[in-house]
């Protein structure tokens, strides 16, 4: 799936415009959006971690806000794309290479956008969608 595809979906679904960090447009989206407070990058990474195993990786979505910092170093062409993974440690090899904890924001979500997990550019996670989903992911996974 294409960036431009994504932000349409986001666009369907949160109304988004490209004027801040997409993370404060999720309280206007979704049912519940939980904030962790400050954690370790090796907490944050380990929650994702402990979530992909359990994942069907095909149904997806990796994505940076803004520039997205240190995924430039990845690839011209996917710094500013989506990228989705055949499995869990490849897409762990990925985050825990490319991300900058602490300067930019991180998204992982479904090809529906249900849901978003995010590593946050101030040092935290949050955990965005159904208030059923959002509930059960803070049981199984913080």
């Amino acid at each position: 799936m294409e960036r431009k595809e994504i932000e349409e979906k986001l666009n369907k679904k949160i109304g988004f415009k490209r004027t801040g960090w997409l993370a404060n447009e999720f309280d206007k989206t979704f049912e519940l959006n939980y904030a962790t407070g400050e954690i370790s990058q090796d907490k944050a990474l380990g929650i994702i971690s402990n979530f992909l195993k359990n994942q069907d990786m095909k149904e997806l979505i990796f994505f940076p806000d803004g520039g997205g910092i240190g995924w430039d170093n990845y690839s011209k062409d996917k710094s500013s794309k989506p990228i989705s993974f055949e499995t869990s440690e490849e897409a762990m090899r990925f985050l825990e290479d490319q991300i900058m904890y602490g300067a930019d924001n991180y998204y992982v979500t479904n090809k529906n956008i249900d849901w978003i997990l995010t590593i946050c550019h101030e040092e935290d996670f949050h955990i965005s969608g159904s208030k059923e989903f959002v509930e059960e992911f803070k049981q199984k996974y913080l």
